[in-house]
C-alpha cells in the first residue's frame, strides 16, 4: 500500500486524528511509531466479564462504531473502515 514508511506513518496520524478529534494530539515518534494518548476507561469486554451490562455504554459504543464507518478519508477518497 505504501512504498515509504513515512507516508504510511503520516496516513496513520491523519486517520487517528479523524477517528479521535476530541483526544489530545496524535504524534509521531520516537522511531516509526504513532503515539495516541491513552484514555482511561472500562472496555466493553470488562463490563461483560464483571456482569455490569450498562446498556448506555453499549449504545454509545455502537454509535461510535457507526460514526467510524461513515468517516471519509481525504487522502484515498474512501471510507476509513471497509464494510
Amino acid at each position: 500500500m505504501f512504498v515509504r514508511a513515512d507516508e504510511w506513518l503520516n496516513w496513520e496520524v491523519h486517520c487517528a486524528r479523524l477517528l479521535y478529534p476530541d483526544r489530545p494530539a496524535v504524534t509521531l515518534g520516537p522511531g516509526h511509531t504513532v503515539n495516541i494518548p491513552e484514555v482511561r476507561s472500562i472496555s466493553l469486554r470488562q463490563l461483560l466479564h464483571c456482569h455490569k451490562r450498562n446498556v448506555g455504554a453499549f449504545v454509545a459504543a455502537a454509535r461510535r462504531l457507526r460514526r467510524v464507518h461513515q468517516i471519509q478519508c481525504s487522502i484515498y477518497k474512501c471510507r476509513l473502515v471497509s464494510r
